[in-house]
């Protein structure tokens, strides 16, 4: 796992977190996205899911452990 406070833009990250935030939105298409802010003992980092929306939004809430995987765009 990686800790937040490591990660560095353009890095492939995966590892479990905690999900302080969540909020369903849309895209200026109109197409639905999860806003994320998952934290660590190190850190906190925003993180957006794009894909499988439906799926995942109703798999997990506020204060649960996320397993996230992806790329770093920003820090």
């Amino acid at each position: 796992m990686s800790a937040i406070a490591s990660l560095a833009e353009d890095r492939v990250v995966e590892g479990v977190y905690a999900v302080a935030k969540k909020e369903r939105r849309r895209t200026r298409g109109g197409s639905p996205y999860l806003a994320l802010e998952l934290v660590d003992p190190s850190g906190r980092i925003e993180a957006r899911v794009w894909s499988d929306v439906e799926l995942l939004d109703s798999r997990f809430g506020e204060g649960d452990a996320f397993d996230a995987g992806g790329k770093i765009d920003h820090c």
